[in-house]
């Protein structure tokens, strides 16, 4: 009833909108972001229930990444990852500025290498052995 609704005044949801066009998993990790500040609309910090619409702006931080888009089409059900690209509009800059984050963690990630995990009971044997061999027990 409620869908009946916005399609009539040309409108959407925000939170099932950043579901349909896959930001989200689920609507409910939507509404979490934009109730925490995560998403803003044409500047403001709206509510998950705000009807959007073709050219809206919006702005969306998902963990080191930010994303500046203009609505361009709701969809009436989620779609493929593919298709849901054509959704909306990523500004230039945008891109730019998340292909210079990319790559700044992938540089960081290469200064500090992750550790293969906690030690096998083999790997605590050999440890161990070489710790007896060096002291001279």
């Amino acid at each position: 009833m409620n869908e009946k609704k916005a399609d009539e005044t040309g409108g959407m949801r925000l939170d099932k909108w950043l579901w349909c066009a896959r930001f989200y998993k689920t609507r409910s990790l939507a509404a979490d972001a934009i109730k925490s500040g995560k998403v803003r609309v044409n500047g403001d910090r709206p509510k998950p229930s705000k009807t959007i619409g073709p050219g809206d702006s919006l702005s969306i931080r998902k963990e080191a990444y930010k994303y500046e888009i203009f609505i361009r089409d709701l969809p009436r059900a989620r779609l493929p990852a593919a298709k849901a690209v054509r959704l909306y509009e990523e500004t230039e800059e945008s891109i730019n500025q998340r292909d210079l984050t990319s790559k700044q963690l992938k540089l960081d990630a290469s200064m500090f290498p992750r550790s293969p995990g906690r030690p096998t009971k083999r790997d605590r044997r050999d440890l161990m052995k070489f710790k007896k061999t060096r002291t001279g027990d």
